[in-house]
């Protein structure tokens, strides 16, 4: 048996009230996002946070246009470069080892490009195909996943000079790219030396 509706009266009349049919609004889905809009936004917000984290206003006008990726170009595994500065994406630049990293040209980024101990290079590959079912993946060597093994690459012994001309990681970039670098390292130093006062210890002995 039904639940009985209320009623109303008008004059000698009883009539039952109608209830109206209840209807669940549609929920619209919203459009779904390029990754050059996701890119926009994702670079639009960090412009936000370098500026709350006291960048100055007059580097913001040309802030984009100095964001470059650069990579250690060191065989070794040692650090090249740790500096916190608003300008950064993220508020740092940390490179070394294994990976590139996206940075703002500072001072001290441009005279590390200059020394050759770093490299500027291209985006890495966001996306790749995969073998098995040919579709575009992310891909897994990407900069926020992508570690080096301890022990992978010896650093270089204190006194002794810095050997350059890293080989780069063939997982995040396409073989034009690898190329390209690899021709631009051919002609930037291949090693640094020992500063000046340096202790440089003897060869070792052969045989």
């Amino acid at each position: 048996m039904s639940e009985e509706q209320p009623t109303t009266t008008s004059g000698s009349t009883t009539r039952r009230a109608s209830s109206a049919p209840t209807q669940e609004a549609a929920t619209a889905t919203p459009p779904r996002l390029s990754q050059a809009e996701m890119d926009a936004l994702a670079l639009e917000n960090e412009k936000k946070m370098a500026r709350s984290r006291g960048a100055p206003e007059d580097a913001m006008a040309e802030w984009e246009s100095k964001l470059i990726w650069v990579h250690s170009n060191r065989q070794d595994d040692r650090t090249v470069i740790y500096e916190p500065d608003p300008l950064h994406p993220g508020g740092q630049a940390f490179i070394g080892g294994e990976g590139p990293d996206h940075v703002y040209r500072t001072a001290a980024i441009e005279a590390l490009l200059q020394s050759g101990e770093l490299i500027e290079v291209p985006e890495p590959l966001r996306f790749i195909e995969d073998p098995e079912t040919g579709e575009k993946v992310p891909n897994p060597y990407y900069p926020d996943q992508n570690y080096t093994q301890a022990g992978e690459v010896a650093a270089n012994m204190p006194g002794q000079p810095v050997q350059l001309g890293r080989k780069l990681n063939p997982n995040l970039w396409d073989a034009a790219t690898m190329a390209d670098v690899a021709r631009r390292q051919a002609y930037m130093p291949q090693q640094r030396p020992v500063p000046p006062g340096g202790i440089v210890p003897p060869p070792l002995p052969r045989g």
